[in-house]
């Protein structure tokens, strides 16, 4: 691979064109959508998971990826801060899909401006 989706948006010198944009979405939502229909969540998705190779984006490190199907709760201090989804910040023990259609939406917000968005944690 040529490098992560992160390493492209920091070393970006220009905003990216729209078609480019498309393309790369389309692509990430391609192998979202596939992760559920293979029994499984990814729970990490952010820019340095995504792998691109002659703009050919695959999604890489499954370390964090649960079962589906899984009967025994999950686990809340998964996922970076600024790509964790709000039942996952609720401490929520059962979630879905939804935990990476939420990082996916966060990332298509971050390609227009080429800077990936933190969150700091401060305890309450």
């Amino acid at each position: 691979m040529e490098c992560s989706l992160y390493d492209r948006i920091i070393n970006q010198t220009k905003p990216f064109l729209e078609s480019e944009i498309r393309n790369m979405c389309f692509q990430i939502l391609q192998g979202v959508a596939h992760i559920p229909h293979q029994g499984y969540v990814h729970r990490d998705l952010k820019p340095s998971n995504l792998l691109v190779s002659k703009n050919v984006i695959k999604i890489g490190d499954f370390g964090f990826t649960s079962e589906c199907s899984s009967h025994s709760p999950f686990t809340h201090n998964v996922t970076t801060p600024a790509y964790r989804a709000p039942e996952v910040f609720l401490e929520s023990l059962v979630y879905d899909i939804a935990v990476d259609i939420w990082a996916m939406g966060v990332i298509m917000a971050e390609l227009p401006s080429n800077r990936c968005f933190k969150v700091v944690l401060e305890p309450m």
